[in-house]
């Protein structure tokens, strides 16, 4: 083939005018906007979720667990198998200028039938990636409704003993509404660091907290298994690097935008990253009378995203280069928390037992983005190498 002539040139750039997102659509991939790029699951079955990122302004693609890469017709290389000039036919709709320039009956044959064959295969991976999310929702809100069946109140029960003995945080039943204990559920974790199932490792009481949306229904349950002989967190057992003492039960994929009411929302609200610090907040008398208090569960959820990131002052990643951290400008696509309208004045609270700066710049931008919805935010920081639980309980740096 001569790439120079002036039919190949035009057939090349023809098919890279086309949109890059128009074609991932054909391809099978199900976008979802994240800032300026989008995500899907590749639809060669590489990556689940949104390891599959395709960003238009750039007209490029990232399979991130296979590591592909590249313009409008590498994507449909990876997920089709093909080659360039097959690709090349694919995004445009038509054939290669020269086609039906010595090729056989049965090589056309051969290359419409790897065509569709890889459509085909596409479409089967997309269908059964539906089917298994449809199959762990349905599981999670089954799993959700068990345990709430068995639920108990909160006030009088071990997970209220936890909450004042082990934290100190005495909660009037106002703002326990949203709060449950369970006598026993199972752990599931993984028992070693090569094990590649979740298993049940123990069964255990647990604080029980629901996770509703702005509107209110629960999508969630945020799940605080306890020691059932010392009112604390229980120490996972197994391994350490993946087993975590806090868990969620989740009704919908993902939780973001939602939150833990501790009490009913009122015009000022008080929010912090967990249950224990947000509540040591409120046990302290900090917060003004009228305030309300509310549960972010992460510090990602309770400031949402920024636009972009820039390199952290000092700390490196395993690799030696300048970790990330956000610029402090709110990316609307990535709101995390999203308060009733009625909220007219918000409180973040910072742990002061994590990096500063990576703190410090995901509240900044949380408050921008708390601003910008005409709010009035601000910023409450604990002491340096605390949480608002530890200064409650008497920490001294």
């Amino acid at each position: 083939m001569n790439a120079l002539s002036p039919a190949w040139s035009s057939f090349w750039s023809e098919a890279r005018e086309i949109d890059i997102l128009d074609v991932a659509a054909r391809l099978g991939c199900k976008l979802k906007k994240s800032g300026s790029d989008y995500l899907s699951s590749c639809p060669l079955g590489c990556a689940s979720e949104d390891g599959f990122v395709v960003t238009p302004s750039k007209q490029i693609f990232l399979c991130r667990p296979s590591g592909a890469s590249g313009d409008v017709v590498d994507m449909v290389c990876h997920v089709h198998g093909s080659t360039k000039t097959e690709a090349l036919e694919f995004i445009t709709g038509h054939n290669r200028p020269d086609r039906n320039q010595g090729e056989t009956p049965e090589e056309q044959e051969a290359r419409e039938q790897r065509r569709l064959e890889a459509q085909y295969r596409a479409v089967e991976i997309q269908a059964e990636r539906e089917r298994e999310r449809e199959e762990r929702l349905k599981r999670d809100e089954e799993a959700v409704a068990a345990i709430l069946e068995r639920a108990l109140p909160f006030p009088d029960s071990y997970a209220e003993r936890y909450m004042k003995e082990g934290r100190g945080v005495t909660l009037p039943k106002r703002m326990t509404r949203d709060l449950r204990f369970v006598l026993s559920l199972d752990y599931f974790g993984y028992p070693d660091a090569e094990a590649k199932k979740l298993e049940p490792l123990a069964s255990l009481p647990a604080m029980v907290a629901l996770i509703r949306n702005p509107a209110a229904d629960i999508v969630g349950l945020h799940l605080t298994y306890l020691d059932p002989e010392i009112p604390r967190k229980w120490r996972p057992i197994g391994d350490s690097a993946r087993n975590k003492p806090k868990k969620f039960r989740k009704v919908v994929e993902k939780l973001t935008g939602s939150m833990i009411r501790l009490g009913v929302i009122t015009e000022t609200l008080v929010i912090g990253e967990g249950i224990e610090t947000t509540g040591a907040f409120f046990q302290m008398g900090l917060a003004p009378d009228d305030a309300s208090f509310g549960v972010a569960m992460s510090l990602g959820n309770l400031c949402g995203g920024s636009t972009q990131t820039v390199e952290h002052r000092s700390k490196k990643d395993a690799n030696g280069n300048p970790s990330r951290t956000m610029n402090g400008i709110p990316d609307p696509a990535k709101p995390g928390v999203i308060l009733p309208e009625h909220v007219r004045s918000v409180i973040l609270l910072g742990d002061g037992d994590s990096d500063q700066v990576t703190t410090r710049a995901a509240l900044l931008t949380g408050a921008r983005r708390y601003a910008n919805e005409g709010r009035t935010a601000s910023i409450c920081m604990a002491d340096p190498g605390a949480d608002f639980n530890d200064m409650l309980k008497g920490w001294r740096g």
